[in-house]
């Protein structure tokens, strides 16, 4: 068994029952949202990367301040799947090892990520910490980051049993 997170316009490329884990999805895409790990703070209040790391919109980011802004972001979420630990771990009880689950989200297509991406080289998508979440919570499971997290994501997220994979590469599809 594997969990693989990814992006929704990914997504097609791998085997296995889907999941939204954020709390809206693009129009094409109607999986079943596991809302208990959308990016939502200790009050359970949605939250977006942009909301830590300002800037003026003509800047590029400063790296010192993205990466303080990553730490406050991360221990946010944290809280915030604190507070869902109950759900989380019912859930990750009910998997089989011979379920493949594809956990999706829209980083790096969403605005924020882009800006990131394009100015730091990285982006703080919170697949990072849900593949801690799950990797603490079920040691047990592989848990694998699709190439533009292991590629792209802030490097003090890449955690546990990552690895870079395409369970089907299509050449027919243009991302």
């Amino acid at each position: 068994m594997s969990i693989v997170l990814t992006s929704f316009q990914r997504s097609p490329r791998y085997f296995g029952d889907k999941f939204a884990i954020c709390d809206r999805q693009p129009e094409a895409y109607n999986y079943t949202e596991l809302l208990f790990f959308a990016p939502a703070d200790r009050n359970g209040k949605t939250i977006r990367s942009a909301d830590f790391f300002k800037r003026k919109k003509e800047e590029a980011f400063d790296a010192h301040d993205f990466y303080d802004a990553v730490d406050k972001y991360r221990q946010e979420l944290l809280a915030g799947y604190c507070n869902n630990l109950d759900e989380i771990k019912y859930w990750l009880a009910e998997l089989t090892l011979e379920q493949n689950i594809v956990l999706c989200c829209w980083c790096p297509h969403s605005k924020a990520s882009q800006e990131q991406i394009k100015d730091l080289g990285v982006m703080a998508c919170h697949c990072g910490i849900v593949a801690e979440v799950i990797t603490l919570c079920r040691p047990d499971l592989t848990v694998i980051l699709d190439i533009d997290r292991s590629d792209k994501l802030v490097p003090q997220w890449q955690f546990g049993q990552m690895e870079q994979m395409n369970l089907y590469p299509s050449p027919a599809l243009p991302y």
